[in-house]
């Protein structure tokens, strides 16, 4: 079973991929309403045509991966019930500890970024 971090970086990846597919998507939008655009979309039509569809596919497919609710697959549901169930991985000692595992030098600064935590 994955660890919380594994959990969030997983769901993270899915959401970012989504993302990159749905500004794709937009840019090409934004661009046909460029005369010079449109010009060069236009000698090669078929390819763009393709290219918007298996796009605007891809999105849906991202969107309802997010979202899914299947015994299988890790959603934002899934992710916000660990997180209750979890909800002493988000203490401050748990992430000072975390910090503590993924820095070098965190002894140096821990203390003042806890402090500016307490605030």
């Amino acid at each position: 079973m994955l660890n919380m971090r594994d959990r969030i970086d997983s769901l993270r990846k899915e959401a970012e991929t989504t993302l990159r597919v749905l500004y794709a998507l937009m840019q090409f939008r934004h661009s046909i309403t460029c005369k010079e655009c449109v010009d060069k979309i236009n000698e090669n039509a078929h390819f763009w045509l393709i290219y918007e569809s298996s796009t605007r596919t891809n999105l849906f497919i991202g969107i309802r991966r997010l979202f899914e609710n299947k015994k299988n697959t890790f959603n934002f549901q899934k992710l916000i019930e660990s997180c209750i169930q979890n909800v002493q991985s988000f203490s401050k000692e748990a992430l000072r500890e975390r910090k503590l595992e993924s820095s070098a030098k965190a002894h140096e600064w821990i203390d003042g970024y806890n402090e500016i935590l307490s605030i």
